[in-house]
């Protein structure tokens, strides 16, 4: 009898410790135990991770890792939506992709925790790859690294994204009359956390000008916005990632990117059009969009990561201002009034809340599934519910 319960007892030790042990489904950020580096998803184009078919190595610098900072706490890329495949096997989504899609479907990430609760990464192809950090624990930014033998910088903890310690937030471009704006384009659903903030979609185009239109509730994945703030601080000007399946509904002709990378190996970044491509600024203390200068793009010609710019016609003025325009009087030199404003300033229509997504296909992160294509097993939303397609 006392054999027995102390056989009991174990087990139910045993299956509370691999209970614990289960990473939970939702967003984190994944921090080296050994370098404190976060990783960041820097491209999101598959075709650049090539897979050594003799060994199953895999070229994984198109991913990279950062100290603590600015850079981790207002970037989208560092946010990873880490979900169960199956048993000890999960998927890390983030920025349009994941790492499922970006080894070409051979590589999910097996989970092995560890005793001081974090856990070792590998994926198997052929071998067991882990994934580790750069081994060099000063450098302020390195790359991720698989290997096949233990080394110091393979442990990682899982620091699930929050508003206090692993928030992220929004780092403003521009102020104008005590308000602060940025932009944003993520692959993931969110919510606005602190107090001030303001979500805005540009929903039409005219002439000199343009009108926005603000979004309330949650803001769609995928889905370029603006974000008024009251403070120039990320860390007042929280958002906070949430899984959700809304769409917008609406015009916007705001779009964005998620990546900016140009190296030898590894190109994934879009080339700024001054004709078509208009970047947030100000103009005689109003909002407004402007071509962009060297200090608006990335290596002077590349649109920033996760920011969005406003799509113009080919011959769209170099400067457009917001109809009305925020910071100043109704009525001043703004390229005129739209007509379309009830309920705030003249250039600013009435709010509206995103919609439950239709009878289409989504990935998870919001992501419609394009009409006619077969899409891959795994778990997808469809009319608001989870479906499991095998």
């Amino acid at each position: 009898m006392i054999k027995k319960t102390l056989i009991l007892l174990m087990m139910t030790v045993v299956c509370a410790l691999n209970s614990k042990a289960q990473l939970e489904r939702g967003y984190y950020r994944i921090q080296n135990a050994y370098t404190d580096r976060y990783i960041s998803i820097e491209d999101n184009d598959k075709n650049n991770y090539t897979i050594n078919k003799s060994t199953g190595s895999v070229d994984m610098s198109g991913i990279k890792t950062y100290k603590p900072g600015l850079k981790v706490t207002t970037s989208p890329s560092t946010i990873v939506l880490v979900h169960k495949v199956k048993g000890s096997k999960y998927d890390f989504e983030g920025q349009g992709t994941s790492i499922h899609e970006i080894t070409n479907n051979r590589l999910y990430i097996h989970l092995v925790p560890q005793s001081d609760g974090s856990y070792q990464a590998y994926g198997h192809y052929i071998t067991d790859l882990y994934l580790k950090d750069d081994s060099d624990p000063n450098k302020e930014e390195a790359y991720l690294k698989p290997s096949s033998k233990s080394e110091k910088a393979m442990n990682w903890w899982a620091r699930k994204v929050d508003t206090s310690t692993e928030y992220i937030g929004i780092l403003p471009d521009v102020e104008i009359g005590g308000k602060f704006y940025g932009t944003i384009f993520a692959s993931f659903p969110f919510k606005l956390v602190s107090s001030g903030m303001k979500a805005y979609v540009v929903s039409s185009v005219s002439g000199d000008g343009f009108t926005l239109q603000e979004i309330t509730g949650e803001i769609p994945a995928a889905e370029a916005v603006i974000i008024e703030c009251s403070s120039n601080s990320p860390a007042r000007n929280i958002i906070l990632p949430i899984e959700s399946n809304v769409k917008l509904g609406i015009n916007n002709s705001l779009f964005g990117v998620y990546c900016d990378r140009k190296t030898a190996k590894f190109f994934n970044a879009t080339v700024y059009d001054q004709k078509t491509m208009r970047m947030l600024s100000q103009h005689n203390g109003k909002l407004a969009f402007k071509k962009a200068s060297e200090n608006d793009l990335t290596q002077g010609q590349f649109l920033k990561a996760n920011k969005a710019y406003l799509s113009v016609p080919n011959n769209a003025p170099d400067i457009l201002v917001l109809n009305g325009g925020a910071g100043g009087d109704s009525g001043e030199e703004s390229g005129g009034d739209s007509g379309g404003g009830s309920g705030g300033e003249s250039g600013i229509i009435s709010p509206t809340t995103c919609t439950i997504m239709n009878g289409d296909l989504y990935t998870l992160t919001g992501i419609r599934i394009p009409e006619g294509t077969t899409p891959k097993a795994g778990i997808y939303i469809k009319n608001g519910k989870k479906i499991i397609i095998k």
